[in-house]
């Protein structure tokens, strides 16, 4: 279900990859109800994928900051 969501919402975007952000989701999915049901069951699926969310957006702003700092990586981006 995953999957096909966000195939469908990525393709209405023309130039970007729908089937690459499918399987993101797909991936996303699974690993958050693999994690719900096998670490703490006592943890609402909600309150983890709010956590899995949160984690993922920290960890994609760390990188776009390190390749704006990096030397040398301005070029590449403009």
């Amino acid at each position: 279900m995953a999957y096909g969501l966000v195939t469908w919402f990525t393709g209405l975007f023309p130039g970007y990859l729908p089937k690459i952000g499918g399987l993101w989701s797909a991936i996303s999915a699974i690993v958050v109800t693999q994690a719900t049901s096998s670490l703490d069951p006592k943890l609402s699926p909600g309150l983890n994928a709010l956590l899995r969310f949160a984690e993922s957006c920290i960890g994609t702003g760390v990188a776009v900051l390190a390749v704006l700092v990096w030397p040398g990586s301005r070029r590449q981006i403009e």
